[in-house]
């Protein structure tokens, strides 16, 4: 029954994967082929504009859809154990992507303290600005990641191997975007920004393991985008050092490390038919 059960959730897990990435692929390529032979802008007025929106929320897109499909819902009403869960651990979903930001060197300001006090100094208007375009690009796209996906790979890959492998998808997503000019990732270095969601990923699978709150991987990815449009990410190629690319890699080895200690017990409950899920 329960391999019964776990095939089938591979199998729409699966789809959701296929789903996204070729809905996704199919916009974006057709709109970058036609970037090079008419010029059209990401940013512009052109109707071809739908194309980058409609990839861009096919993660959410999908994952509604499944949700629906699935369960009749998208998220399901709280329990109380949930409420408790996302208050207690919201500050976590805020502290830990905006420490990634300033621990991560190579950037315009050389250290912590600086990048700490340039941040302190930012008006408050450009911060909620940049939270509220953060929530919309980027951050609603765990209803798809975290929200649909995360739990069924739980269901038969431990925490390390399920964060590994969303982490290697949702870079995948975003290949597109390094080679069109006005993308955020356009002449990004990829292997640092394959080490951010490494690092994103090995925090969000920990704060919906411990509370089963998509909303908290909502305001994790919001948080980290919400700085990046202040200014304080940078994955440029002309941008990268040694010590940066180096220092991306350290952080992310470190994340998923600690993920790994910290529910390592996963591999005797999964002998028992449990998962991570339940």
């Amino acid at each position: 029954m329960i391999d019964s059960r776990n095939n089938t959730v591979k199998r729409h897990a699966l789809s959701y994967i296929v789903a996204t990435l070729t809905i996704t692929y199919l916009c974006w390529l057709s709109f970058l082929y036609a970037h090079f032979k008419t010029g059209v802008e990401v940013f512009g007025d052109s109707p071809l504009g739908i194309l980058m929106v409609i990839g861009l929320f096919s993660p959410t897109l999908m994952g509604v859809a499944f949700s629906i499909k699935e369960e009749g819902m998208v998220l399901n009403r709280p329990t109380a154990n949930q409420i408790k869960g996302f208050f207690t651990y919201m500050p976590l979903a805020i502290l830990l992507p905006f420490a990634f930001v300033l621990l991560d060197v190579g950037q315009d300001a050389p250290n912590v303290v600086e990048r700490l006090g340039a941040f302190s100094k930012t008006p408050i208007k450009s911060v909620l600005s940049a939270f509220a375009l953060s929530i919309v690009f980027g951050g609603l796209e765990e209803l798809g990641w975290r929200g649909y996906l995360l739990p069924r790979l739980l269901t038969w890959l431990s925490p390390l191997k399920a964060t590994l492998l969303i982490s290697v998808i949702w870079a995948v997503w975003h290949i597109p975007l390094f080679f069109l000019p006005g993308a955020a990732q356009y002449q990004n270095n990829f292997l640092v920004f394959f080490m951010g969601t490494v690092t994103l990923s090995a925090i969000m699978t920990f704060l919906w393991i411990k509370t089963r709150s998509t909303l908290l991987a909502i305001l994790t990815h919001t948080t980290f985008n919400a700085m990046a449009v202040l200014g304080y990410v940078s994955g440029s190629n002309a941008d990268i050092t040694i010590s940066h690319l180096a220092t991306s890699t350290s952080i992310a080895l470190v994340s998923i490390a600690l993920l790994n200690s910290l529910f390592y017990k996963g591999l005797k409950r999964r002998k028992s038919g449990e998962s991570y899920s339940d």
